[in-house]
């Protein structure tokens, strides 16, 4: 891994250790609080991971794009996703006797910088000083927060600038990231970084779609038989909680 032990030695935000990891093979990465909304009410956490990827000039280490992971959920932690999916490092495997944090061979930062921010306040490490509400944990409002955010992350790393931006992330960011996306294409001339692109994997765009494709390909796989996908279909509205949904089906002596 790359130390950049000289590079950032005054920079007080950047992780100095971790549970389970000698402190000398820590990755280069910085945390931290980006304020938002009004009177600065909403905290919002990153991670902010510093690419492994050499370049021999500063043209080439420019080219080294910024992705930024968004979790899903909605409101699930992108600290998910650093430790347990494409960070640089993993959490113990399950049974395993050594708590280490084991090192992630594939992580996201061989290829480029990448920004975990927890969203909306609320989830993961963020936080809302007052009572929680949904006129600020919608997602219009937490689009304007995470590129609030996203401005001051790059103010305060300003070695950020002039890199193409992806916007990433899984399941429910199938809407988080398009509309991140938005908010920052709609702002590109104020900044100094440019939108490349959106990442989605197993994206949720609707959630009536989302919810019966679940039980078609259960269908589809003899996981549910034809008989109770049959009234499902006419019974179940794919559009609320699968739990309610799936409970009021067996309650009504459909074999389950």
């Amino acid at each position: 891994m790359t130390s950049n032990v000289a590079k950032f030695a005054r920079e007080t935000s950047r992780v100095q250790g971790l549970p389970g990891r000698p402190t000398e093979n820590v990755p280069t990465m910085f945390s931290g609080y980006a304020d938002v909304g009004p009177n600065n009410v909403r905290s919002l956490f990153y991670l902010l991971v510093h690419s492994t990827k050499t370049t021999t000039s500063v043209i080439q280490n420019k080219n080294i794009p910024i992705v930024i992971w968004l979790q899903g959920g909605n409101g699930c932690s992108s600290m998910i996703g650093s430790f347990t999916e494409n960070g640089p490092l993993l959490s113990p495997r399950g049974g395993s006797a050594s708590n280490d944090l084991r090192t992630n061979k594939f992580g996201l930062q061989r290829r480029a910088h990448v920004l975990y921010l927890d969203r909306p306040a609320g989830a993961g490490f963020s936080y809302v000083q007052g009572q929680m509400n949904d006129t600020w944990a919608n997602d219009k409002q937490t689009a304007k927060d995470s590129v609030n955010a996203f401005v001051q992350i790059i103010q305060k790393y300003p070695w950020l600038c002039g890199r193409g931006v992806w916007v990433a992330g899984e399941s429910y960011a199938g809407h988080f990231t398009i509309q991140l996306a938005t908010a920052i294409a709609e702002m590109e001339n104020d900044l100094c970084v440019t939108l490349n692109g959106v990442m989605v994997g197993n994206g949720v765009v609707s959630i009536n779609e989302t919810n019966f494709a679940w039980f078609e390909a259960g269908a589809t796989h003899t996981l549910v038989e034809e008989q109770v996908f049959s009234q499902m279909k006419m019974e179940c509205d794919f559009t609320k909680d699968l739990g309610i949904d799936v409970l009021r089906v067996c309650q009504m002596n459909v074999q389950c």
